[in-house]
């Protein structure tokens, strides 16, 4: 179970004259029952430590011989074992409905006294997330699977995030090498290392894509390779060369191809 309802006036009713140090342990060990669904060992060192409750071990026998009751198994608590046993009837209930296509409708009672079955009232207030557990676990059970989710109600395909665990399938990487000659199997494959961090880490709709294998093709088309890897091209000479040979005292003058020549000063 992760959820048990806690009734504020029952507890403090029990637990007022307890200390501060018992309450919060008490608290912790209903928690552990709840959520392991069984009793407290009778050795209770593992549920100690997996609780952080070293040093309070007086405490804890405190609160096992007052609330719960020693059996063959381990420290019962009857009130957790009720809950635990409806919640469980509840759920097998609510799969059993779900399989016949939900819980069953009441009836309508007719001013007249007889009963009728309900019409299907198209303007009925939806489900909302506040409903009770039990309702929650009947609408899962409806649920459609996640690959049926993708599909928006229009059967309009959904976009969808790139996997964490995406790796560069052999046809891709046959196909970057053939679309770019220019790339090694090293280039590829750091391109592909960033595509994956840059994707994952990425956030807002944009981040999600219909069809990633085309939009690695396209990441592909539009990387460049700087640094080593880049084309060499014919290199303008710059306007500044030799300049540590000239005069500087007697004066620059740019000209209209870009360089520089000396201004004399003319006596």
């Amino acid at each position: 179970m992760h959820y048990y309802k806690f009734n504020i006036k029952d507890w403090t009713r029990d637990t007022a004259h307890l200390s501060v140090e018992e309450e919060g342990v008490y608290r912790r060990l209903l928690d552990h029952y709840y959520e392991s669904e069984s009793p407290i060992p009778r050795e209770t060192k593992l549920v100690i430590r997996r609780l952080r409750l070293a040093g309070h071990e007086e405490a804890v026998g405190v609160i096992l011989g007052e609330f719960f009751t020693l059996e063959s198994d381990g420290y019962h608590h009857h009130r957790c074992d009720e809950e635990i046993a409806k919640y469980h009837a509840k759920a097998t209930a609510n799969r059993e409905n779900g399989s016949r296509g939900g819980r069953p409708k009441k009836p309508v009672e007719n001013p007249n006294g007889s009963q009728e079955e309900p019409s299907h009232n198209l303007n009925q207030e939806p489900l909302t997330t506040n409903q009770e557990p039990e309702d929650q676990e009947q609408v899962a059970a409806n649920a459609p699977s996640p690959a049926q989710g993708r599909a928006k109600s229009d059967g309009k395909k959904r976009g969808a995030r790139l996997p964490e665990d995406w790796t560069l399938s052999p046809e891709l990487a046959a196909w970057a090498k053939t679309e770019r000659p220019d790339l090694d199997d090293r280039m590829i494959r750091a391109m592909a290392d960033s595509f994956r961090d840059f994707w994952v880490s990425k956030t807002g709709s944009s981040a999600t894509k219909l069809d990633w294998a085309a939009t690695w093709r396209n990441w592909v088309r539009n990387q460049r390779i700087g640094g080593a890897g880049q084309r060499a091209g014919p290199t303008k000479p710059s306007a500044h060369l030799n300049l540590n040979q000239i005069d500087h005292e007697e004066g620059l003058k740019l000209q209209a191809d870009g360089t520089y020549r000396i201004a004399r000063q003319r006596p």
